[in-house]
């Protein structure tokens, strides 16, 4: 079985409480960390599954009571690629020396606006400044750091504005639709955006690509599941009590496949192949999809996508809509006739 990609969250603290987070890192008063032994063994173990990327997340990263072992790291496994994700607030001399001096590591940094009223909304007041101070730091070697902004109505105006900055300082526009986990459950009705308005927004941001030359990823919502294939290629996810799940959107005892200090990959194998075949009987549900002319594509849906809405892992992932609208408006419909 095939683990491309490990995404760690290696400490549950942050610096913030932002209003939208996924995690709600900001409320946890007790700090938990996977620690950096553990961490590097965990990937000895994945790198004979064919792993080749890693993400150090949070909680806030930079934080992490190890954060210089975690970036050791780098320099250390040159065959894998790293990726530090930071909200930038904290200024880090050694994670941007790092960035600079190793091509192997990039950098997703989160603001979410293009200015400091927008970015206190979610992100709290007094912070804009200093993200943007670290973006241009991690900039000034001519690398471009990632930099996301989670479009909802708090930021839907200022898509345009945020991307030229980014442009501006040296940095790489992103952008995710606001999902339905964390901080963000409570208001996540009023502050989502309808599926037009997304369409819409992402058909900024392609006209944006065209006009400026950078291929920034368009935000299109999950088509499918890998955990649909006989032989699928995977990512994990490891909390930061050293918890290993199948997705980040089913961090749940539920699909809890071990943890980094006891289990074995027979283990945690097992594991997969057991929620992999619960997946697979979604595919012998119907969801309206019988006669869909992108069920190639979408095969019944998003599992993951399915349990944040409904604490389901069977139940309908809501996306259908807004997914075929995708799939015609922005040419991902030559996929579907390469597959069939």
């Amino acid at each position: 079985m095939k683990f491309s990609s490990c995404f760690f969250e290696t400490y549950n603290i942050c610096n913030l409480n932002c209003n939208e987070c996924y995690n709600a890192s900001g409320n946890n008063l007790d700090p938990v960390s996977v620690s950096a032994n553990a961490i590097r063994e965990f990937i000895g173990k994945l790198k004979p599954h064919g792993l080749k990327t890693v993400f150090f997340s949070g909680g806030e990263p930079t934080l992490h009571p190890d954060f210089k072992d975690l970036l050791s790291m780098v320099p250390e496994q040159k065959d894998i690629d790293f990726t530090v994700i930071s909200n930038g607030v904290f200024f880090s001399p050694e994670l941007i020396d790092t960035f600079h001096s190793n091509d192997n590591l990039f950098m997703q940094i989160s603001l979410d606006g293009s200015d400091e009223e927008t970015n206190s909304i979610n992100r709290g007041p007094g912070n804009f400044e200093k993200t943007i101070k670290t973006i241009k730091a991690l900039a000034a070697c001519g690398k471009k750091p990632k930099v996301k902004m989670i479009v909802s109505k708090n930021t839907r105006h200022c898509v345009d504005s945020f991307y030229r900055l980014i442009v501006s300082l040296g940095g790489f526009p992103s952008f995710i639709f606001l999902i339905r986990s964390g901080n963000a459950i409570p208001e996540y009705e009023d502050r989502t955006l309808s599926d037009d308005e997304k369409i819409s927004v992402t058909a900024e941001i392609k006209k944006l690509n065209e006009e400026l030359g950078v291929e920034a990823l368009l935000p299109i919502d999950t088509l499918s599941c890998p955990l649909y294939k006989d032989d699928p290629e995977l990512g994990l996810t490891v909390t930061p009590d050293g918890s290993i799940y199948i997705c980040s959107f089913l961090c749940d005892h539920r699909f809890l496949l071990g943890n980094i200090d006891t289990s074995s990959m027979e283990d945690i194998i097992s594991s997969v192949r057991k929620i992999s075949d619960n997946a697979k009987k979604r595919l012998r549900m119907d969801y309206g999809c019988k006669k869909c002319y992108i069920r190639s594509v979408c095969k019944t849906g998003c599992p993951g996508e399915a349990f944040l809405k409904n604490r389901d892992f069977f139940a309908n992932d809501g996306l259908c809509n807004i997914r075929k609208k995708q799939v015609f408006k922005f040419g991902i419909a030559e996929k579907i006739k390469k597959i069939d």
